[in-house]
């Protein structure tokens, strides 16, 4: 036993220790893939935590007349020189699994232009209010949809919002440029409607007004039904138009960025602590799925996000001071509506396309008469000259089976034959060909030359437009203040980024 255990040690004293070399190596390889295993762990153990929270919202149970909540979701870049993928894969690793483990449904909405997620918000929010203002026979109508004006007037709810999302400073700043616009708009809308529904109760004054009363019983004359006080409850009313409104939540979520080499530590810190962004996005959007902590929008929150990474490359490219807000220019200006122009809406291009179709016919339809006058003139002047054979042109004479009977015939000697002329060909014709086929050359050249100045001018003021726009601007919002917006109250976490 001893000498088992004195060749074993013999043998440990003769293995010879690694280099230097090899212990920073192993050391360096060591400490790294340590890192990263530890960072995945941790990662997995807060995922399966937001899973199990989430999933008690998933489990309760759902009236068949209750509308499943829904959110939207805003993307775009993080500053000029960067990807909307930056922005995806953030939602796709640290929100997507929150919202898909709550059953929270969504419209992930990406944005790679100035304005389109103004326009979005505001044409969304504005529509809600019309659905604030449904009665029962509306609401009615909306699921049964028997006729197509039906169709039309009571669509189906698919933007229906109960909050608005936004995964960055400029999504943020355009989500309140656009809910203060569709407040506007839906005032517009709610008293044109008032009008318009003052004008057909007093046109119909007397007669049954509701297809529902009559398909269920009731009396002819009741009144139109007026809006439940749940409703007027749950919905404020606007101090303005006098209508209620309903007012979606609106949320802010750090973007986490970097580039740079002065910024690689904090970018190494970042890589090996994912799970810290992973419960920080994690938790907000639990809270969003819960629809809880909301509080009135403040003046202090229109600067959450000016100390992003890539709002602050973009105030010190341009100049402007890092860190505030810009107040010298509104956050979408003339200027970017032209190179971006607004898409056409659908109904517009319906009535453009009618409108061409309509154009064509008649087009057609003009041919065809013209043809068809043409036609009878023809046929009239055959019958006359059918009634006419005087006026007839004389028929040619008839060809003759030799040369000398034609003669005689017709009194006339046969015409000699007519040598065929030589053909000379031009030696000038090819070079003014080969000219030709150059000048068209050149000019194809130059055209091709010309779209590629119009491009990289295109491609010039784009980058100047963007570097423009993520500057971050100020937002004058009063009026979301003033109606109480709803905001999601986050704490210190929308802070850090």
């Amino acid at each position: 036993m001893s000498a088992a255990f004195a060749s074993a040690r013999d043998k440990l004293r003769n293995i010879k220790p690694p280099s230097r070399g090899v212990v920073i190596f192993t050391t360096v390889v060591g400490t790294f893939f340590g890192l990263v295993y530890r960072d995945r762990r941790l990662t997995e153990q807060v995922h399966e935590e937001l899973r199990l929270r989430a999933a008690e919202l998933a489990n309760q149970p759902l009236a068949s007349t209750d509308r499943v909540r829904k959110v939207a979701v805003y993307l775009m870049r993080p500053h000029p020189d960067d990807s909307i993928r930056t922005s995806r894969q953030i939602f796709a690793k640290y929100i997507k699994p929150v919202f898909d483990a709550a059953a929270l449904d969504y419209d992930l909405v990406e944005a790679f232009e100035p304005g389109a997620v103004a326009r979005h918000t505001q044409q969304t929010l504005a529509k809600k209010q019309r659905y604030v203002r449904w009665t029962d026979e509306d609401r009615m109508r909306a699921l049964v949809l028997s006729t197509a004006q039906d169709d039309l007037q009571y669509f189906y709810r698919m933007q229906d919002y109960d909050a608005y999302v936004a995964l960055g400073r400029k999504p943020f700043e355009e989500v309140l440029v656009g809910y203060q616009a569709g407040l506007q708009q839906a005032r517009d809308e709610a008293v044109e409607d008032g009008v318009v529904a003052a004008a057909t109760a007093q046109a119909t004054a007397g007669r049954s007004t509701s297809w529902l009363r009559s398909l269920f019983g009731g009396s002819s004359s009741s009144p139109a039904p007026a809006e439940s006080s749940s409703t007027a409850a749950e919905h404020p009313i606007d101090t303005i138009s006098g209508y209620p409104l309903s007012l979606p939540a609106v949320a802010y979520l750090p973007l986490f960025t970097l580039k740079g080499l002065a910024n690689f530590p904090k970018k190494m810190y970042r890589w090996f602590n994912k799970h810290e962004q992973a419960r920080l996005l994690g938790t907000m959007a639990l809270q969003i799925a819960e629809a809880a902590g909301t509080r009135p929008l403040s003046p202090v929150d229109f600067e959450l996000g000016v100390t992003e990474f890539g709002m602050q490359l973009a105030a010190k490219a341009a100049g402007k001071p890092v860190g505030h807000a810009d107040d010298s220019e509104p956050t979408l200006v003339q200027a970017y509506a032209d190179f971006w122009p607004a898409p056409v809406p659908a109904h517009v291009k319906v009535a453009e396309a009618v409108q061409k179709l309509s154009a064509k016919y008649e087009a057609e339809q003009k041919a065809a008469v013209d043809a068809v006058s043409a036609q009878s003139i023809l046929s009239s002047a055959g019958t006359q000259q059918l009634q006419a054979p005087h006026l007839a042109t004389a028929p040619a004479a008839p060809a003759a089976e030799g040369a000398a009977e034609a003669g005689v015939e017709s009194g006339f000697a046969p015409e000699p034959a007519t040598p065929e002329e030589p053909v000379f060909e031009d030696p000038y014709a090819k070079n003014d060909e080969a000219k030709a086929a150059a000048a068209a050359k050149e000019d194809k050249a130059k055209a091709a030359e010309d779209r590629e100045t119009e491009r990289e001018r295109k491609e010039k003021t784009k980058s100047e437009l963007l570097k423009r726009y993520f500057v971050p601007k100020a937002v004058d919002a009063r009026e979301l203040v003033e109606v109480r917006a709803p905001i999601y109250d986050f704490g210190d976490k929308s802070l850090v980024v």
